[in-house]
């Protein structure tokens, strides 16, 4: 499937937020705010941050990207870098969003159980469950991320 948006389903359900991105941050990532007062991909995996912060980064809205002519949004893929202006999306439980599974990851069926893994998604083994696949992805010999569609719980 090819979306071109990270929020499926819940888009009148979750709050837009706006913040400074500390690094590398790919839409559909989870983020997390940093000391600093940046926002990085994270938590780590197995870390148990409080279910209300969990906030997803989301594709740019407008942006030059045609030849100087604005367009509606970025492709979903594009990457902010540390210092970019970074829109997120806080998530209630029963939002769908595209997220990602990191490369050589284990393989993920529908209604697998999801942890944050350093602001890609993974089986749950010890952190705090954060989403349910509601489709399967075998990555396991990927070289590079996969998108996933999961459901917020």
């Amino acid at each position: 499937m090819a979306e071109r948006t990270i929020i499926l389903k819940g888009e009148r359900q979750h709050i837009r937020k706006e913040g400074i991105a500390g690094g590398a941050i790919v839409p559909g990532m989870t983020v997390i705010l940093g000391s600093n007062g940046k926002y990085t991909a994270g938590p780590a995996a197995g870390a148990s941050p409080a279910r209300k912060t969990l906030k997803v980064a989301i594709e740019r809205e407008l942006e030059n990207w045609n030849n100087g002519s604005p367009q509606a949004g970025s492709p979903i893929d594009r990457a902010y870098a540390d210092g970019d202006r970074l829109l997120m999306a806080s998530l209630p439980t029963g939002c769908e969003w595209y997220a990602l599974v990191a490369a050589a990851a284990s393989a993920i069926v529908a209604g697998d159980s999801l942890e944050n893994n350093g602001g890609y998604l993974r089986k749950a083994t010890t952190g705090e469950v954060v989403a349910v696949a509601l489709e399967a992805v075998d990555n396991s010999g990927g070289g590079d991320a996969a998108r996933i569609i999961v459901e917020a719980v």
